[in-house]
């Protein structure tokens, strides 16, 4: 019998895991079943990086990429998912999925971090994170409005800021001083930085004439204030030590708009104003012209009722009410795709009419700023402006010193008769006629420039994880400008030389790259370590051409004409190339938000310098401590914010003309036979040890919030010192040169600032704040490498030097000495004791003298310093400081529903000016050939005090003697307190509906109020801004205007 046994067959391989996988596909289906995306924004939907979500009660998360983009698989299991979203800075959010598929989130930040973000250079950090002194100013399109520059946008709103308009002329020179001044040379004003590109506000075309000087024009007019966002200023070295050699004199740093919305809105802003001059000098008018003339010299130069016919004053016959007017359109969004595009579009053109006829200021730009996400990864951000502009000037101060060599000075102090010709009183002529008249001048003179700018950046990021993201950048500013100059005939310096022209360009190309590499950890949930490494490069190409002529057959066309003139000089090229290589690093830690640190390092080498002092190196530290989030005070309700802060840093300069250290030659040229004979010349002696001027700062200080903010103090207290200064000092004419640049001598500022905000009300209908900000600096030169000299009796024994004569025709002595252990710049002189009622003697009965004659009654009564009889240099003083004691700023807006009413005042306690003018107006410069004072007439001293008032008086007698000298009797009060703007502006309700959603109509006033003691045009002078040797000085300045315009806002 056969036996059939069954034979079990052994389990396969494949079989189990086949089993094995689907199980695992059907648990993985059960388990992640559904898939969540969607995006994250903050309240201007812009989109947030780095946000955490997390499925709640689980460890599934992720993070959103840099656009706001997130997804996420959630867990099957759980009933109910709910997501949590939360960010530093931002209130954390719980959203209930509900079986979507894709949530949308708008994040909302926490209280103590609304408005915190604070641009610090190469990155921003939140403000309760900030360790450094840095002050922020927000601008709206009232504030664009009503500040042609951007420089005036800080004055009187940061404390530390001295903001100091050197004229009234359209697109002048503004003056801008942080925390004192910081060099004995011209380069003072700080580094401005407009989206990442370094601006030089001071650069200008050459001066195309061999004599006299050229008032110096801003170099910020390109930039419209309309287009800004909010400006940042970095004081103490702590903040600026991330630009190292460039950071000196502080920064500041302009942010520009972006797209904010969705959907495109469209921002329509115009206004249109006039000004007009805001002061005249009161000078004799005709009649008492004719009594002058009388009295003075015996001349009667008509009847009273030919007088009266022909009296004019010539302030109000050559300025007008100018009318100015500001067109601007913007359109900005940004697009919700993935790869979304933000966007901002603007296009404006301003026309600002001088208040002298003939001049104004022609300014047309164009800005388009784009941010391109593209994916999850990288970002691509471009900003880009071009400005055209065209400036008309008309001469107010001219840096040679010449008399009457202005229009400013023609219309004040020419004879106030039409048709009265000095040369041959007895006839009339026509005004266009007299040399030098100011017909003559808006007539037989020009100052036209045009220039074409273009400033543009570049930034690409790669998101490389959430915490490290890396840019590269290019960034660039090229600009040409032209500038000519003509006299014609009709002026005096025309007159001599039958027609004089000058032409200049200047081209000037300047880019920088960078590499950075940013990040940003959070550990612990108490540890915050973020910052900037890179390395950066710039270069920067300067091509100056100028050139000019003499002796013009035909003067029809100007200084256009200058190829026909007789006698043209050789065409001259200055071209020079710097260069500067860099690496930074920034490292900023936080503990548990209380306890703060900033690291801050940059290595430069900048190519001015000979090898072996090429490179310098400038680091920073700052620490902060939160205490209000210490315990012991996080439950004190009324304190909402007290951090305490202190830091020092170190930040350097190389403000020198390039080539120092190497042999220059300069081009000379004079007639010869057939042409011009060329010699080139040695120019320099070559100083291969020059280094960086380097300036170490401490600043202390607390950011105090109390009742939820509502009330903010700022302090900070500094010093610094600037060592090493790169001067150019005079050497021994046996040297065959007359300058040499060396580091020499160092210079001392300290001082504190504050600013208090306070929000006084704040209901539905009404809001109330008000900022009051102020600050003191003290300097003083505190080593100046010289040797021990003689000044004058008082000042014996002393190292110091003497600064530059303002006239060589007027004044034969500087205004300003530089004095070791003193301010810079103080004023020295001659000082009076009034006016001398009789002759003067000795105590042992000698006369005393001044200029070689006896000092008798009516003469300024010289003080005899040393007492040996002879009013002279050895009897020099100092007379008075230009440096301001106090500088202040009070603002306040009051808004009640839609009405809105804007305040600022600023204004600047113990600052002296020289009051250079009063040489030409008080004095008998030209005896009776120009005009004066009425109160240099009508209270002039008199033989035999026939007005009662000889021994009260400040004025000479009419034929004493024109002292030469600076002296007590110019210097004056520059104290002042202005009103600068006051606006009122009206948002009109608007149905939700309708297309346009902002309608807003406003009435604004600038310089309405001046209250001060100084008595020419206006206290804020400098007219020899960009010459070191020349401080604090009022000569020929062009007049100050006060402005009333009407605007209109719309936005679609």
């Amino acid at each position: 019998m056969i036996k059939i046994q069954r034979r079990r067959n052994k389990p396969g391989i494949l079989g189990p895991w086949c089993v094995c996988l689907l199980a695992f596909l059907f648990l993985t289906q059960s388990s992640w079943a559904q898939q969540i995306t969607g995006k994250v924004s903050d309240a201007q939907q812009l989109p947030i990086a780095g946000v955490s979500v997390v499925v709640k009660g689980t460890a599934v998360g992720t993070i959103t990429d840099v656009s706001g983009n997130y997804s996420l698989s959630l867990p099957k299991n759980i009933e109910r998912p709910v997501l949590v979203f939360s960010f530093i800075g931002y209130e954390t959010q719980t959203i209930p999925v509900q079986n979507r598929t894709s949530i949308q989130i708008t994040l909302k930040e926490t209280a103590e971090s609304i408005d915190e973000v604070v641009v610090i250079g190469y990155g921003a950090v939140r403000k309760s994170d900030l360790t450094g002194s840095v002050s922020s100013v927000k601008v709206d399109e009232k504030d664009a409005a009503k500040n042609v520059g951007v420089d005036k946008l800080l004055q009187g709103r940061v404390p530390g800021v001295f903001v100091n308009t050197t004229s009234g002329a359209p697109g002048a020179m503004v003056d801008v001083r942080i925390r004192g001044t910081n060099s004995l040379g011209s380069g003072n004003d700080p580094l401005y930085v407009i989206d990442g590109i370094m601006i030089d506000a001071t650069e200008d075309v050459k001066n195309p004439f061999s004599t006299g000087g050229q008032e110096q024009q801003n170099g910020l007019m390109g930039i419209s204030p309309a287009d800004i966002a909010s400006i940042e200023v970095l004081k103490d070295a702590s903040a600026t030590a991330i630009y190292g050699s460039r950071g000196a004199n502080g920064v500041v740093l302009i942010t520009t708009k972006r797209g904010t919305t969705e959907k495109p809105t469209v921002q329509i802003n115009t206004s249109v104003g006039v000004s007009m001059l805001a002061k005249t000098i009161l000078m004799m008018d005709g009649v008492t012209y004719a009594k002058f003339r009388e009295e003075y010299d015996g001349k009667i130069i008509g009847t009273p009722e030919e007088i009266a016919a022909r009296s004019v004053n010539w302030q109000e016959e050559v300025t007008r009410p100018s009318l100015n007017q500001n067109y601007r359109i913007s359109v900005s969004g940004q697009t919700k795709a993935k790869n979304s595009t933000n966007y901002f579009i603007a296009l404006g053109h301003a026309n600002t009419q001088g208040i002298v006829i003939g001049t104004g200021l022609e300014n047309s730009d164009a800005r388009l700023n784009l941010v391109q996400n593209l994916g999850s990864k990288f970002r691509i951000t471009s900003q880009t402006s071009a400005s055209f502009i065209k400036n008309n000037w008309m001469e107010g101060t001219e840096p040679g010193g010449s008399i009457n060599s202005s229009m400013v000075r023609s219309m004040i102090q020419s004879i106030p008769l039409r048709g009265f010709n000095s040369e041959s009183e007895d006839e009339m002529v026509d005004d266009m006629d007299i040399v030098s008249s100011p017909l003559a001048w808006i007539n037989g003179y020009d100052d036209k420039s045009k220039e074409f700018r273009v400033l543009s950046s570049l930034n690409v990021d790669y998101l490389i994880n959430k915490s490290l993201t890396f840019r590269v950048s290019a960034m660039g500013d090229y600009r040409n400008k032209t500038r000519m100059r003509w006299y014609s005939n009709l002026v005096n310096e025309g007159k001599k030389n039958n027609g004089k022209a000058g032409w200049s360009n200047m081209n000037s190309t300047f880019y920088t790259l960078e590499a950075l590499l940013m990040y940003n950890y959070v550990f612990d949930r108490v540890h915050k370590l973020n910052g900037t490494i890179g390395v950066t490069y710039d270069q920067k190409k300067l091509e100056n051409k100028y050139t000019s002529a003499q002796d013009f057959p035909n003067q029809t066309l100007g200084a256009m004409g200058i190829a026909g003139a007789l006698k043209v000089n050789p065409f001259v090229l200055d071209y020079t190339k710097t260069q500067v290589f860099s690496t930074l690093a920034r490292i900023n830690y936080s503990y548990r938000d209380k306890y703060l640190v900033t690291l801050t390092g940059r290595y430069d080498g900048a190519s001015r310098f000979a090898e072996g002092h090429k490179f310098g190196f400038f680091p920073s530290v700052a620490l902060a401590w939160r205490a209000n989030q210490e315990p012991f005070l996080k439950e004190v309700e009324w304190i909402s914010n007290l951090k305490v802060r202190a830091g020092w840093g170190q930040v350097g300069k190389q403000t020198i003309s390039p080539y120092q250290t190497l042999q220059k030659y300069s081009v000379g040229f004079a007639p010869g036979v057939g042409g011009y004979d060329v010699a080139y010349t040695p120019d320099n002696i070559p100083n291969t040890r020059l280094t960086w001027e380097t300036t170490s700062q401490y600043n202390v200080g607390f950011d105090w919030g109390l009742f939820n903010n509502r009330l903010n103090i700022v302090f900070d207290a500094y010093y610094k010192v600037t060592d090493d200064l790169l001067q150019n000092i005079s050497i021994p004419a046996s040297s065959g040169y007359k300058k040499m640049a060396v580091n020499r001598g160092s210079i001392e500022n300290k001082g504190f600032e504050f600013s208090v905000d306070g929000l006084i009300l704040n209901t539905k209908d009404w809001n109330w704040n008000v900022n009051v900000n102020g600050s003191v600096n003290r300097n003083r030169i505190k080593s100046i490498g010289l040797p021990s000299q003689y000044f004058s009796y008082s000042i014996a024994n002393a190292k110091g030097y003497l600064g530059n004569n303002i006239s060589a025709n007027v004044i034969n002595s500087p205004a300003n000495i530089f004095l070791e252990g003193r301010p810079v710049g103080m004023f020295y002189g001659l000082k009076a004791d009034g006016i001398a009622q009789e002759p003067r003697y000795t105590s042992d009965g000698k006369p005393v003298m001044w200029n070689g004659q006896q000092i008798v009654g009516g003469m300024l009564n010289y003080v005899d310093v040393n007492d040996d009889g002879v009013i002279d240099m050895h009897d020099r003083v100092l007379l008075g400081d230009p440096n301001p004691d106090f500088v202040y700023g009070f603002s306040t807006t009051l808004s009640w529903k839609g009405l809105t009413l804007d305040v600022l005042f600023n204004g600047v306690l113990g600052r002296d000016i020289v009051n250079a003018n009063l040489y030409m107006e008080n004095f008998s410069v030209g005896g009776g050939t120009k005009n004066r004072r009425t109160d240099a007439y009508g209270y002039a001293w008199r033989e035999g005090d026939p007005n009662g008032t000889n021994a009260t008086t400040k004025y000479q007698s009419l034929t004493a003697p024109q002292p030469t000298e600076v002296g007590s009797w110019v210097v004056e009060d520059g104290s002042y307190l202005r009103l600068s703007n006051i606006t009122l502006s009206y948002d009109i309700p608007m149905k939700k509906t309708s297309a346009l959603k902002r309608l807003n109509v406003y009435v604004s006033g600038n310089n309405l109020f001046v209250w001060t003691k100084y008595s020419e045009y206006d206290p804020e002078v400098n007219s020899f801004s960009g010459n070191a040797g020349i401080i604090g000085v009022d000569w020929n300045s062009y007049p100050s205007v006060r402005s009333v315009l009407v605007g209109l806002n719309l936005t679609f």
